[in-house]
């Protein structure tokens, strides 16, 4: 899957939260140099991750529980639902 999502932000990424209808599934680490960027000729971008299973079932659950709770506070009928979480969420 890719995102639209500038290259220096998307180098910021250090975890991904899988999602679906609101509910959290998942929790995984992006892979150090594991970033794809693809550049239209227009300009505009989409970037893919390379993902990793959370070896600290601790960090896992933090993660998944800051993300359900982000994703509750969205407004109804919201498109594509994505939340950003504080860098230091994994402390």
């Amino acid at each position: 899957m890719y995102w639209r999502l500038g290259d220096e932000r998307a180098r910021q990424v250090r975890y991904l939260v899988i999602s679906a209808g609101r509910h959290v599934l998942d929790a995984c680490e992006v892979i150090p140099d594991g970033l794809t960027s693809l550049r239209a000729p227009t300009g505009s971008g989409r970037v893919a991750f390379t993902v990793a299973a959370i070896t600290s079932s601790g960090l896992q659950h933090r993660l998944m529980t800051l993300a359900e709770r982000r994703l509750s506070q969205l407004l109804p009928g919201a498109r594509n639902p994505c939340v950003y979480l504080p860098g230091d969420s994994a402390g």
